[in-house]
């Protein structure tokens, strides 16, 4: 029984140890192995076993791991060593040297297909398209590619060659050229836009022969033209130069009209003037008569009442005479005084009527000179008022005459001008005579330009017979 339990608690230690190695490979932890072996008793054999198995699978990750990374990064020199490996690790081991050899020879091809290809694109890039890649020694994905880049090359010169030939026609001009079918792609669309362009070229220049023989025609029509134009023109500016020198003579006269009409305008104006002048004068000589008049009939106001203070003067005098006598003796130095009293007031009396009568008499001439001077007012009014209208008048024609001299200015400016003008016209219609000239020229020479495209091939068909 003691023998059984030991051999059972051997086993379970094995077990036990077994799976613990076994779960830390599981986390890929291949570093543990089973020590003491010799404790487990039978168990030994198996634990070896389990420790070999863990050694062969960790030597051959290693390995694979060693190998493969640097065959990924294009460095192929180390190989898997197969040593120590047995029957499955060892035929894995072959496979991976076989991938890695295989691999080293793709790459070797592709360094060798790299120098091919940049040999190939240097000479397409020079020109050269006869250079095509070699298929010998090739398979698989470097035959497929060597094959369509040699496929590339060979349309890209078929395509160019096409386009060479059809330039070189149409240097010679000949636009019958054709583009042969059997294109595709890209190809196809340039050698159809090659296609569409020498059609409008043939198209342009069919309008072009069509457009200089026009052009030629109608030329020759405008030089015509421009020489029957140049005749006319000539006639227009001698015509234009008769009434531009009539035109200045009649200017000078109705200017000189007008220069009299402005000095018989000032003159009327001067006359206006004075009239004015005299009828102001006037109207203050009438004022001084009606204020003389007004002084002289104060004066006889005046008069008059000396005349009655004379009277009263008279009456006290004599009333003082009386009383006097009555006095007697004593009233006899009185009596004397008052009989001179009375005699100066009798001859205050007598002056203050002959005043009187002179200043009625004044009175009367100074209203016939009011009269008289109101009358020159009267007439000197009406000449003012005729003198405004002969000014107004005079204005008017001097106006006129002004404005007629500055419209035959204008129109002698004009009339200049437009000699100018045809002056120009004529120096125009000669250089048009001229570019008509030269224009014909040009048309011709287009005309003989544009013969040199052939749009049928006619002319290209002979001389290629002819070479």
């Amino acid at each position: 029984m003691l023998i059984f339990g030991r051999k059972a608690r051997q086993q379970r230690d094995a077990m036990a140890a077994v799976a613990e190695i076994c779960g830390r490979a599981a986390r890929g932890d291949l570093s543990a192995r089973v020590l003491h072996v010799g404790d487990y008793g039978e168990n030994a054999a198996a634990l070896i076993a389990v420790n070999r198995l863990l050694d062969l699978t960790d030597a051959y990750l290693r390995e694979s791991s060693a190998s493969l990374t640097l065959a990924a990064e294009g460095q192929y020199y180390r190989p898997f060593i197969e040593t120590g490996m047995v029957g499955n690790f060892r035929r894995g081991a072959e496979v991976i040297n076989r991938a890695r050899e295989s691999m080293r020879q793709r790459a070797d091809e592709g360094v060798r297909l790299e120098a091919e290809i940049v040999d190939l694109v240097s000479a397409a890039a020079a020109g050269d398209l006869g250079k095509r890649l070699p298929l010998e020694g090739k398979q698989g994905f470097m035959l497929g590619l060597s094959q369509g880049i040699n496929e590339v090359v060979g349309a890209t010169a078929t395509v160019l060659q096409s386009l060479s030939r059809i330039m070189a026609g149409l240097a010679r001009g000949n636009l019958a050229q054709r583009v042969e079918p059997g294109y595709a792609g890209e190809f196809g669309l340039l050698m159809q836009h090659t296609g569409a362009t020498v059609q409008v070229l043939r198209d342009v220049a069919g309008r072009l022969t069509q457009s200089s023989a026009a052009l030629e025609a109608a030329a020759g029509e405008l030089a015509e033209g421009g020489r029957d134009l140049a005749s006319r023109t000539e006639s227009q500016a001698a015509t234009l130069e008769q009434t531009a020198a009539a035109l200045a003579l009649l200017t000078d006269t109705v200017r000189q009209n007008a220069g009299n009409a402005q000095r018989v305008s000032e003159l009327s104006l001067t006359a206006r003037n004075a009239a004015q002048r005299g009828g102001e004068i006037v109207r203050e000589a009438v004022l001084a008569m009606d204020q003389i008049e007004a002084g002289s009939q104060r004066i006889v106001g005046i008069v008059s009442l000396i005349d009655e203070i004379a009277f009263q003067t008279n009456l006290l005098a004599l009333n003082a005479s009386v009383e006097a006598a009555r006095a007697g003796e004593a009233g006899k130095g009185f009596a004397v005084v008052a009989q001179e009293v009375r005699a100066l007031a009798q001859r205050a009396a007598s002056a203050s009527r002959d005043i009187k009568g002179l200043i009625s008499q004044t009175n009367q001439q100074i209203k016939a000179g009011v009269q008289h001077v109101r009358r020159s007012g009267d007439t000197l009014a009406e000449i003012n008022t005729a003198s405004d209208r002969v000014a107004v008048i005079v204005t008017e024609i001097a106006r006129a005459s002004g404005e007629q001299a500055q419209g035959l200015e204008e129109v002698n400016t004009a009339i200049a001008a437009l000699d100018q003008l045809t002056q120009r016209n004529s120096a125009l219609v000669e250089e048009n005579s001229a570019a008509t000239a030269t224009l014909s020229d040009q048309a011709a020479q287009l005309t003989r330009l544009v013969a040199f495209f052939d749009a049928a091939g006619r002319q290209n068909a002979q001389q290629d017979a002819a070479a």
